[in-house]
Protein backbone atom coordinates (compact mmCIF):
# COMPACT_ATOMS: atom_id res chain seq x y z
CA UNK A 1 0.00 0.00 0.00
CA UNK A 2 2.80 2.10 0.74
CA UNK A 3 4.40 2.47 -2.61
CA UNK A 4 1.42 2.41 -4.52
CA UNK A 5 0.88 5.63 -2.22
CA UNK A 6 4.42 6.75 -2.98
CA UNK A 7 4.32 5.79 -6.64
CA UNK A 8 1.13 7.87 -6.84
CA UNK A 9 2.66 11.00 -5.02
CA UNK A 10 5.60 10.79 -7.71
CA UNK A 11 3.14 10.31 -10.94
CA UNK A 12 1.06 13.53 -9.90
CA UNK A 13 4.19 15.59 -9.64
CA UNK A 14 5.64 14.67 -12.68
CA UNK A 15 2.41 15.35 -15.04
CA UNK A 16 2.44 18.74 -14.37
CA UNK A 17 6.24 19.11 -15.16
CA UNK A 18 6.25 16.65 -18.44
CA UNK A 19 2.86 19.38 -19.94
CA UNK A 20 5.04 22.23 -19.51
CA UNK A 21 7.66 20.59 -21.88
CA UNK A 22 7.03 21.48 -25.33
CA UNK A 23 8.17 18.56 -28.14
CA UNK A 24 11.45 19.13 -29.75
CA UNK A 25 11.48 19.26 -33.42
CA UNK A 26 7.62 19.66 -33.70
CA UNK A 27 6.49 18.27 -36.87
CA UNK A 28 3.06 20.08 -36.80
CA UNK A 29 4.38 23.82 -35.83
CA UNK A 30 3.18 26.57 -38.30
CA UNK A 31 6.51 27.72 -40.36
CA UNK A 32 4.71 29.72 -42.31
CA UNK A 33 4.65 33.79 -42.14
CA UNK A 34 7.45 36.22 -41.37
CA UNK A 35 10.69 35.11 -39.46
CA UNK A 36 13.78 37.20 -38.07
CA UNK A 37 17.27 35.54 -37.34
CA UNK A 38 20.17 35.97 -36.32
CA UNK A 39 23.66 34.42 -36.54
CA UNK A 40 26.54 33.18 -34.16
CA UNK A 41 29.52 35.52 -34.98
CA UNK A 42 32.05 34.54 -37.40
CA UNK A 43 35.12 35.32 -39.68
CA UNK A 44 36.65 37.09 -36.89
CA UNK A 45 33.69 39.19 -35.98
CA UNK A 46 31.20 39.36 -38.56
CA UNK A 47 27.48 38.72 -37.79
CA UNK A 48 24.46 38.64 -40.03
CA UNK A 49 21.17 39.16 -39.28
CA UNK A 50 17.57 39.30 -41.04
CA UNK A 51 14.49 38.68 -41.76
CA UNK A 52 12.63 35.86 -43.55
CA UNK A 53 9.27 35.28 -44.93
CA UNK A 54 8.00 31.75 -45.92
CA UNK A 55 5.11 30.32 -47.77
CA UNK A 56 3.18 27.51 -48.88
CA UNK A 57 4.30 26.73 -53.07
CA UNK A 58 2.23 24.80 -55.26
CA UNK A 59 4.75 22.08 -55.21
CA UNK A 60 4.22 21.81 -51.05
CA UNK A 61 7.80 22.84 -50.38
CA UNK A 62 7.80 27.07 -49.72
CA UNK A 63 9.16 29.76 -51.26
CA UNK A 64 10.53 32.36 -49.29
CA UNK A 65 12.51 36.09 -49.54
CA UNK A 66 14.62 37.42 -47.48
CA UNK A 67 17.31 40.24 -46.23
CA UNK A 68 20.20 40.36 -44.88
CA UNK A 69 22.32 42.83 -43.11
CA UNK A 70 26.15 41.34 -42.62
CA UNK A 71 28.02 43.60 -39.94
CA UNK A 72 31.69 42.93 -40.32
CA UNK A 73 35.00 44.67 -38.66
CA UNK A 74 35.59 46.72 -41.80
CA UNK A 75 32.13 46.84 -43.95
CA UNK A 76 28.40 46.46 -43.85
CA UNK A 77 26.77 44.70 -46.81
CA UNK A 78 22.85 44.30 -47.36
CA UNK A 79 21.65 41.75 -49.60
CA UNK A 80 18.06 40.93 -51.08
CA UNK A 81 17.72 37.05 -51.66
CA UNK A 82 15.09 34.43 -52.65
CA UNK A 83 14.74 30.64 -51.67
CA UNK A 84 13.28 27.64 -51.77
CA UNK A 85 12.55 25.71 -48.32
CA UNK A 86 12.32 21.55 -47.66
CA UNK A 87 10.69 20.65 -44.77
CA UNK A 88 11.32 16.61 -44.00
CA UNK A 89 9.50 16.19 -40.59
CA UNK A 90 11.34 18.40 -38.27
CA UNK A 91 13.91 19.83 -40.36
CA UNK A 92 14.22 22.46 -43.27
CA UNK A 93 16.57 22.93 -45.61
CA UNK A 94 16.48 26.34 -47.15
CA UNK A 95 18.75 27.20 -50.51
CA UNK A 96 18.59 30.87 -51.62
CA UNK A 97 19.42 32.94 -54.83
CA UNK A 98 21.12 36.06 -54.06
CA UNK A 99 18.76 38.79 -55.94
CA UNK A 100 20.68 42.18 -54.78
CA UNK A 101 23.81 43.03 -52.74
CA UNK A 102 24.66 46.67 -51.49
CA UNK A 103 27.53 48.24 -51.62
CA UNK A 104 28.33 45.79 -55.28
CA UNK A 105 30.92 43.00 -53.24
CA UNK A 106 31.20 39.27 -54.24
CA UNK A 107 28.40 38.07 -52.36
CA UNK A 108 27.53 34.05 -51.90
CA UNK A 109 23.84 32.84 -51.45
CA UNK A 110 23.37 31.94 -47.84
CA UNK A 111 21.60 28.87 -47.16
CA UNK A 112 20.10 27.60 -43.97
CA UNK A 113 19.77 23.65 -42.15
CA UNK A 114 17.09 24.24 -39.64
CA UNK A 115 15.73 22.09 -36.80
CA UNK A 116 12.45 23.42 -36.21
CA UNK A 117 11.67 23.82 -32.20
CA UNK A 118 8.27 24.95 -32.42
CA UNK A 119 6.10 27.80 -34.15
CA UNK A 120 8.29 30.29 -32.78
CA UNK A 121 11.78 28.75 -32.63
CA UNK A 122 14.12 27.14 -35.40
CA UNK A 123 17.78 26.56 -34.24
CA UNK A 124 20.79 25.71 -37.00
CA UNK A 125 23.62 26.27 -39.31
CA UNK A 126 24.04 29.84 -41.95
CA UNK A 127 26.27 28.43 -45.09
CA UNK A 128 27.82 30.51 -47.10
CA UNK A 129 30.86 31.28 -48.10
CA UNK A 130 31.45 30.91 -43.85
CA UNK A 131 29.25 29.27 -41.80
CA UNK A 132 27.69 30.00 -38.19
CA UNK A 133 25.06 29.38 -36.21
CA UNK A 134 21.84 30.59 -36.29
CA UNK A 135 18.79 31.28 -34.66
CA UNK A 136 15.39 31.74 -36.04
CA UNK A 137 12.69 33.81 -34.27
CA UNK A 138 9.42 35.18 -33.93
CA UNK A 139 8.85 37.47 -30.84
CA UNK A 140 11.40 38.69 -28.38
CA UNK A 141 15.03 38.19 -30.29
CA UNK A 142 17.38 35.69 -28.72
CA UNK A 143 19.51 36.33 -25.80
CA UNK A 144 23.08 36.18 -26.68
Amino acid sequence: MMRALVFAAALAAALPAAAQKPAPGSKSANITGAWSFLTQSYAKGCRMSGQMRLAPSASGKHACTFSTEEKCPDIVVHAKETCEAVREGGKLTIKSKVDSVDPQVGYDPDDFELTIQNGARMTGMMRSFNSAPVEFFRGDAPVS
